[in-house]
């Protein structure tokens, strides 16, 4: 098998154990933090990865440049940690409120917007570095082609955005149960 199969392989793997998440999540509402540690520990070992085949490419380069494309190449995948991190946090410190079922129902509208960008980062995430290590590309010159060749050319800023878009859900979602919460 050669690196670059082995590189999609793993890939595929974190790809469907973050699939798993979202089926947890999607399927077992109560069990929401079970599902986004799945997600969060396969993005984990996705970074692990990136930064695994990032290494050996910066050998001879100073160790500025080394750590700046560290961080270019994982910024978006840490930034999701985070951002999971931060719901997981939240779904625990309101832990007694959710198992009382007292929770506005706004703040479950946010949270299956949230999913679903989540949903459409993990495949951003996925193709983007497929694309950059194992290097897929598109064949052809047909429509088709151009729309994936433009996809694929836009992916990073596309990712951002959907990032800071999700960002700003999970504040909104921070927001409403910090201050738009009653006990009965």
């Amino acid at each position: 098998m050669s690196v670059k199969e082995e590189i999609g392989y793993n890939l595929n793997i974190f790809l469907w154990f973050c699939i798993i998440g979202i089926a947890v999540v999607f399927s077992a509402p109560k069990q929401i933090v079970w599902g986004y540690t799945w997600i969060m520990f396969s993005l984990i070992g996705m970074l692990t990865m990136i930064w695994a085949l990032i290494s050996p490419e910066m050998m001879d380069k100073s160790w500025i440049s080394v750590v700046y494309s560290s961080f270019t190449h994982s910024l978006p995948v840490v930034i999701m940690i985070v951002i999971l991190s931060w719901v997981i946090t939240m779904r625990l410190q309101y832990a007694e409120y959710f198992n009382n079922d007292s929770i506005p129902k706004m703040y479950y509208n946010y949270l299956y917007v949230a999913n679903m960008l989540l949903i459409f980062e993990i495949l951003s995430i996925y193709n983007t570095t497929k694309n950059k290590f194992v290097g897929e590309s598109v064949h052809g010159d047909g429509a088709m082609a151009k729309i994936q060749k433009t996809v694929n050319s836009q992916q990073g800023g596309i990712l951002y955005l959907l990032i800071a878009i999700n960002f700003v859900i999970v504040s909104i979602m921070n927001t409403i149960l910090k201050y738009y919460m009653t006990d009965g």
